[in-house]
């Protein structure tokens, strides 16, 4: 996602002379189908300390992505880096890897949540990427 809207940012806008972007996300990789995972591991590892209900309707929605976007080098931030302390799925060390292969370009804000801080703590989120955009939160 980071690198789909490379460019979209609030400066780069401006030096094109637009207010706002106009569309998102750049990349279109042919789709590969994943294995399906066991929604019992999904609940889980990527859920853990969310709203029983809030994970239903979020395994509902699941579906694959093309692998091909876990090798994409992270050089630009769509937002600020979120690192969730108690992600069972990515571990802090993994995280803390990634973010520093940007070289510096990530802002890091860091949570007590799970893999999923935006249905876990919607707030927080909102916050960060309220941030992110210029307003004072």
């Amino acid at each position: 996602m980071s690198e789909a809207v490379k460019g979209l940012g609030r400066e780069a806008r401006a030096r094109q002379g637009r207010e706002r972007a106009g569309w998102f996300g750049r990349l279109n990789p042919p789709r590969q189908r994943l294995h399906p995972l066991d929604k019992d591991f999904i609940r889980d590892v990527f859920y853990n300390g969310c709203d029983p209900a809030d994970i239903d309707e979020a395994t509902d929605l699941l579906g694959s992505f093309p692998p091909a976007l876990m090798n994409v080098p992270v050089t630009c931030t769509a937002y600020r880096e979120i690192v969730c302390e108690n992600d069972w799925a990515l571990p802090c060390s993994v995280q803390e890897r990634m973010i520093a292969q940007g070289g510096g370009v990530f802002h890091v804000e860091r949570c007590q949540e799970a893999n999923a801080p935006y249905l876990s703590n919607t707030r927080f989120v909102v916050e960060c990427v309220k941030r992110a955009a210029g307003e004072d939160v």
